[in-house]
């Protein structure tokens, strides 16, 4: 019988009999997580999935969301995890787009419409929910698939289907094949070095492509024990955790970082086993990096870039480069290239701005729906990212194409003014953007969510700006909002309104005279 995909992807799982897993109060160990990945795998089996099969899987992160990832693969199926929140309308459209032969839920993520749907399209669905007390995985059949059920088969090779919505809003299923993660999972940890004697906390959302491939994946290739916890926690509680389990590998995102920057926490990551701190997702200012270095030395800093389409990993960046190199996102993993790209297609000189373009085994083989063109151009893949290499082959990103503004005749990335905004230190996360002002032109506009508790003066903003930007780029309208919109995986909406909702009233705005 040939090896299912999980033995494929994870050959040595069995083997790790000292690697744990942890979650609350209760601790199990990878013969549990293996044993309850062949009970999902046989009540799938049971109920009729073969090959190449989607599975949908909706819920929090949990050793019910592994045992069901890891059941998945088992049976050769195609794991298609959401993100807990995803609202109905974008949860009927991927349902429809992928036709999957069984959706798999946790307790808290049912919806009395949802199951109203799937029953009525035939779908089976299970609810898979663990016991933090009895250490139990529960396993409820709550519909069986349809006699009428005609579930989509995917290519042989592809094992994850995620879905991101990019600029269009539109859901966009990224087709991932076997090789793909596997060799981001492999080339994640080798440059970490990880070890079957590292504890890994996994805190962001496994629906998300880093997530799942570059650190669940990378710690499950090594036998790394894991710890799993909510996606959002209390600052107190994360360094808590932190520092009780002994976590010695925390993957998270810049504005985390930022905010326990901002509330002085730093220092108190001392007194935890910690050796890396790898963190992406977003860019990450220069006074953040400086302070991780000089604040918890026992700690390898690194500092990542990737998308979803390349299995979620490009550039990694360690503590020496990442102090000397302002702004750099580093060098490519193993195996991928990275290339600066003119409109015609042509590579750009060292120091010139183009498209980030990508090759090598990383990269997705296309999207699920044939009427989304992917962005590939003679091999390559263009992110729409902007950016630019040094002579030495390090990437320096300058923003999205998309969200470029051209003022004076100067090319404007909102990234480096929101950069500079978030070194303000009562400053918790920043959105800039263009808009049309009241003579029928446009001007720069920034909406600011303050730090808990802090009360910003937009004169000193403004003066902030101005020490450390252009003129040009120094934004003309200031608003203050309760909290700005975010998307399904926490990052801000630049396409939302800039605010929770709520209409953004301009009375609250501060223009600034660009002449001054």
């Amino acid at each position: 019988m040939p090896m299912s995909r999980m033995n494929r992807l994870f050959p040595d799982l069995n083997s790790f009999k000292d690697s744990l897993l942890q979650w609350g109060s209760w601790t199990g160990d990878y013969t549990w997580l293996c044993d309850n990945s062949t009970r999902v795998s046989q009540r799938l089996h049971e109920l009729g999935i073969t090959r190449y099969m989607n599975v949908v899987m909706m819920m929090r992160n949990s050793p019910a969301m592994l045992s069901a990832i890891l059941g998945a693969l088992a049976c050769d199926g195609v794991v298609v995890p959401l993100y807990h929140n995803t609202p109905a309308r974008s949860f009927e459209f991927i349902i429809h787009e992928t036709q999957p032969f069984a959706v798999i839920f946790d307790r808290s993520c049912i919806d009395k419409e949802v199951l109203t749907l799937l029953r009525n399209k035939g779908h089976a669905v299970l609810c898979i929910d663990f016991s933090e007390g009895s250490g139990q995985l529960a396993i409820e059949e709550i519909a069986s698939p349809a006699g009428s059920l005609a579930p989509r088969l995917m290519d042989e090779d592809v094992c994850e289907i995620l879905f991101t919505s990019g600029s269009t809003g539109t859901p966009k299923g990224v087709l991932l094949t076997e090789d793909n993660v596997k060799h981001c999972a492999t080339s994640v940890h080798t440059y970490l070095e990880l070890q079957s004697t590292d504890k890994v906390l996994l805190t962001k959302p496994l629906a998300h492509s880093s997530g799942m491939n570059s650190e669940l994946f990378a710690a499950l290739s090594v036998g790394a024990s894991i710890v799993i916890e909510p996606e959002v926690l209390v600052l107190s509680r994360l360094i808590r955790v932190i520092r009780n389990y002994g976590v010695t590998v925390f993957f998270t995102v810049p504005t985390l970082l930022e905010l326990i920057r901002k509330a002085g926490l730093l220092p108190r990551f001392r007194e935890t086993e910690l050796r890396i701190i790898h963190f992406y997702g977003a860019p990450a200012g220069q006074s953040l990096i400086q302070a991780l270095i000089s604040e918890i030395p026992q700690a390898e800093i690194i500092y990542g870039y990737g998308i979803s389409e390349a299995a979620s990993r490009v550039t990694y960046i360690k503590t020496r480069e990442l102090g000397l190199l302002t702004g750099s996102s580093g060098k490519p993993i193993a195996g991928v290239q990275v290339d600066i790209q003119r409109p015609d297609g042509t590579s750009a000189e060292a120091g010139e701005t183009g498209e980030v373009a990508i090759a090598g085994p990383t990269l997705m083989k296309g999207y699920l729906s044939e009427t989304t063109a992917a962005p590939f151009r003679a091999g390559w893949l263009l992110t729409g990212d902007i950016g630019w290499l040094d002579n030495d082959g390090y990437l320096f990103l300058c923003g999205r194409k998309d969200d470029m503004i051209i003022k004076a005749g100067l090319n404007i990335y909102p990234t480096e003014i929101e950069e500079v905004l978030l070194e303000h230190d009562d400053v918790h996360l920043a959105l800039v953007k263009e808009e049309s002002d009241h003579l029928g032109g446009s001007r720069i506009a920034a909406y600011i969510e303050a730090c808990s508790g802090r009360i910003l003066s937009t004169a000193d903003l403004v003066r902030h700006c101005r020490l450390r930007l252009d003129h040009r780029k120094v934004p003309a309208a200031f608003y203050f909002v309760d909290k700005l919109e975010r998307g399904l995986t926490g990052k801000i909406n630049r396409k939302g309104s800039g605010g929770n909702g709520e209409e953004i009233r301009p009375a609250r705005s501060l223009e600034v005279n660009q002449g001054d």
